[in-house]
């Protein structure tokens, strides 16, 4: 359970971040579900975003992510993609 509120909230900020700071006309949203990990990745098309500053929300999504033993990426290229990679099993402790 833990896991689906930290990708709703993963989605949402994304998809928020999108809508308030991208001029993009087409987004994808992709979750893949493997052996060991699940994979959350939303991807705009906006080819030259605005320089990023990991405000709030990015800081609050990569804590909640990392506290979960997973990680968030940024990916700028000819896309903005945000990919958040979580562990199936919870580290001892969690």
């Amino acid at each position: 359970e833990l896991h689906w509120h930290a990708l709703c909230s993963v989605l949402k900020e994304a998809l928020t971040n999108v809508q308030k700071h991208s001029h993009a006309t087409r987004v994808s949203v992709q979750l893949s579900v493997e052996d060991t990990i699940i994979r959350l990745s939303v991807k705009n098309d906006q080819a030259k975003p605005p320089a990023i500053k990991s405000g709030v929300g990015l800081n609050y999504m990569r804590r909640r992510v990392e506290a979960l033993g997973g990680t968030l990426s940024i990916r700028k290229d000819y896309h903005f993609i945000v990919i958040c990679v979580l562990p199936l099993v919870l580290e001892e402790g969690l």
